[in-house]
């Protein structure tokens, strides 16, 4: 049983839950995707983010480390043999770059050295803020397919959205 913060929380979970039955399922050969999420950390503060500025409840921003991100990519596939497509998520996942290109540049190694059989699909969730030349590099090098967030009319988009 997952852990929660409250009382509350745990009664409701047992009384949703209660009556379920849970089925074996065969696991597929591969895994079809795999999200990452490198960070909790967003450079904007809109006020009707989901994920409270990127916190998600937290006082403060988490960050995925390179060995936790590699570790979970190695265990994954070691368990399926092969990931189809990595979707790198936060918060602004493009403020952790390190992460993004260390996953990438392993998973070139892996492929190169025959351990998987083909390189996986990239791709992120993006409020397209952060646009510098490390980051075009990485998007052009390992075809890192970009999702923008963008959210109603430019006026309404751009009155909520706003720099921290």
């Amino acid at each position: 049983m997952p852990h929660f913060r409250s009382g509350s929380a745990t009664s409701l979970y047992e009384a949703f839950t209660s009556q379920t039955i849970l089925h074996g399922q065969e696991l597929p050969e591969y895994l079809p995707e795999l999200v990452l999420h490198v960070s909790e950390g967003c450079n904007l503060g809109c006020t009707y983010c989901f994920a409270d500025r990127g916190h998600y409840g937290e006082p403060q921003a988490r960050w995925m480390t390179v060995s936790t991100a590699l570790g979970s990519i190695d265990a994954a596939i070691a368990r399926y043999g092969h990931i189809g497509h990595i979707k790198f998520f936060g918060g602004e996942p493009l403020l952790n770059l390190d992460v993004i290109e260390a996953v990438c540049g392993h998973l070139d190694r892996r492929w190169c050295d025959q351990a998987i059989p083909e390189r996986p699909g990239y791709g992120t969730v993006s409020n397209m803020t952060i646009c510098d030349n490390r980051t075009i590099e990485l998007v052009r090098k390992h075809n890192l397919k970009l999702t923008g967030s963008i959210d109603g009319p430019m006026d309404i988009h751009d009155h909520f959205r706003s720099y921290t």
